[in-house]
């Protein structure tokens, strides 16, 4: 189909960023300022721009900007900008409506070499200022980006013009569900000016819509958000499965299996972050459907409080049914994503823990500490889950017993019959539909406890199988603990033996030292052959008792034979060593003192 056939096609159209030309950038007029003049050597003006003031500081906060242009293509810039601003038309000093279409006004400033011509200053002047006020007025409707972009040649911002497509579409998005929330406002505004249960009847049927309307631009809200990650996803399994056949390949050297096996651990992990992203997504639009069905169902609670149950029950019953019916589905789907993002995040704590088992032991221990938590929510996420099956389940058996008690209330006729058996073939022909279906729910319901036990008891063995883990390393600690107990006990008795032995040694020097200092002093009047004091001898003093030793025992007093003969020895050394220094000459005995006067 071409392009004329379809009116409304989108192929070839470019996308332009909103709000592109809008002054953003516009500076205060108290610290910009144009300084225009007239440069005769070069015929060409000279603009420069300063923003921001002078001040004596280290930091220089004054920015500047100069620019050297002929005449013509100050012509050309205003052009660009009477294209932006039409107002300026009329404002620029140069064009033909300010000067008459007098070109001898206008040859001066357009002439390079060889002209010695000038005009009068105060034109000059004149037209110098001109200029500077043009230039203010331009920066005030379109901005610095554009305005020194064409005076000063910096970079052009509208090269990047084109808008981002797949944020305009979010954006598009985001505003189409944006206004069927104001849609749904707006019917809530209605609800409270409904002032009977018929009016809200009409009120419920316009929000239902509504809802609709937004579950539709919810859902392709989080699609689009969905689609890049689904799309890296889908390429990192490729790559995955292709380099782990390559990392396998036993005919390729090890370094390119060592490169593939790196490349593989990349794309595993670029996969593991989509998987994440997109279950968050999921989480994301589960809550906000949540709330959007918790919102009607609380709402026509109010209204079964407001209006009374029996009035209620006419008119609104079987919505708020069908209502507590859909909160229990999204309910459900959410404990799904959940559950989905914690087996996520268990795998990885899993994958983890394989790969630091030959660290430390603490490390081991959090990583175990961790997983057994993951595990747990695992568990209390489908308990959850089981339960929000049970309450749908229950209300849909709820819904059918209310249809069948109606039915039996309203009273059933049957045809006229010529046999019993007939009628009572019929009457299990219609029970047969509504029961058979109630009967399946039972059958359900009971599927679902017995699911439910066996994931309790496997809640109940793996709390069991920590505690029994725990109980262990507590034991095993208080073991260790009480072992080093003893081991410092004897250390400490060890210790204490060594002080009393060192004290006891300590002791028996001080006593030592004080017998020989009491022999010094006190001896039993033994002196030399020159008359002079017996120095105490420290082997004596060392095998003299203590004063308040004991004495010895007659057996030690009179000691063995080898005893004996061992002191006659020493003793007649003794004798001798006497002998040889009684043999040395003694010298004569002094004079006697002269008599007293």
């Amino acid at each position: 189909m071409t392009m004329e056939e379809r009116q409304d096609s989108l192929d070839g159209w470019v996308a332009i960023r909103e709000n592109l030309f809008e002054p953003v950038d516009v500076p205060n007029h108290g610290s910009s300022r144009f300084i225009v003049a007239f440069n005769h050597v070069e015929c060409q003006f000279a603009i420069s721009y300063s923003e921001g003031e002078r001040h004596a500081c280290d930091r220089d906060t004054c920015t500047a900007r100069a620019a050297l242009l002929f005449s013509d293509a100050l012509h050309d810039i205003h052009k660009q900008l009477v294209l932006m601003c039409p107002a300026l038309e009329n404002s620029f000093p140069l064009s033909d409506s300010q000067t008459n279409g007098s070109w001898n006004f206008l040859r001066f400033f357009s002439k390079k070499n060889g002209i010695h011509e000038r005009l009068d200053s105060s034109v000059e002047a004149k037209v110098c200022r001109e200029l500077e006020h043009y230039f203010k007025q331009a920066l005030d409707a379109t901005g610095k980006r554009l305005l020194f972009c064409l005076l000063f040649g910096e970079e052009d911002y509208l090269t990047d013009y084109e808008e981002d497509i797949q944020e305009l579409k979010l954006r598009g998005l985001e505003r189409t569900l944006e206004r069927t929330y104001d849609e749904l406002n707006e019917i809530l505004s209605l609800r409270s000016l409904s002032e009977t249960m018929l009016n809200l009847s009409t009120v419920y049927a316009l929000e239902d819509q509504v809802v609709v309307n937004i579950s539709i631009a919810l859902a392709e809200l989080y699609n689009f958000q969905l689609g890049p990650f689904l799309e890296l996803r889908e390429v990192a399994a490729e790559r995955s499965r292709a380099l782990r056949l390559r990392a396998d390949d036993g005919r390729l050297g090890p370094r390119v299996r060592a490169e593939a096996t790196k490349e593989l651990e990349e794309w595993e992990a670029r996969a593991q972050s989509a998987n994440e992203a997109t279950q968050h997504l999921y989480q994301e639009y589960y809550r906000r459907t949540v709330d959007l069905v918790s919102g009607q169902r609380n709402r026509m609670l109010e209204d079964q409080t407001k209006f009374g149950r029996s009035t209620f029950e006419l008119y609104g019953m079987q919505r708020l049914q069908k209502l507590e019916v859909f909160v229990c589905q999204e309910r459900l789907k959410l404990l799904g994503a959940i559950k989905i993002t914690r087996e996520l995040q268990h795998g990885k704590i899993t994958k983890m823990l394989e790969q630091q088992a030959l660290r430390g032991q603490c490390t081991l221990e959090e990583m175990e500490e961790e997983v057994y938590r993951s595990q747990l929510g695992i568990f209390d996420v489908s308990l959850e889950m089981l339960k929000e099956e049970e309450d749908i389940l229950r209300r849909q058996k709820d819904i059918l017993d209310r249809a069948w008690q109606e039915e039996l209330d309203e009273g059933i006729f049957y045809d006229a019959v010529e046999e019993r058996d007939q009628l009572e073939d019929e009457l299990e022909m219609e029970s047969s539909g509504p029961m058979s279906r109630r009967d399946r729910l039972k059958l359900r319901l009971n599927r679902l406890y017995r699911k439910r036990a066996i994931l309790r008891n496997k809640r109940k063995a793996c709390v069991a199988e920590h505690q029994k883990k725990v109980k262990r390393k507590e034991e095993k600690k208080n073991r260790i603990k009480q072992h080093h107990a003893v081991h410092i006990r004897r250390e400490e008795i060890r210790k204490e033996l060594e002080m009393n032995h060192e004290r006891i040694d300590s002791e028996r020097r001080k006593t030592l030292e004080r017998l020989r200092e009491y022999k010094k002093k006190y001896q039993n009047g033994k002196r030399n052959a020159d008359g002079t004091m017996l120095e105490p001898n420290e082997e004596e003093i060392s095998r003299s008792p203590s004063p308040r030793s004991p004495r010895p025992s007659s057996r030690l007093q009179n000691g063995t034979a080898a005893d004996k003969r061992k002191a006659f020895r020493v003793s007649s050394e003794n004798t001798k060593e006497k002998k040889d220094e009684l043999s040395l000459p003694v010298p004569p005995p002094p004079p006697p003192p002269p008599p007293p006067p």
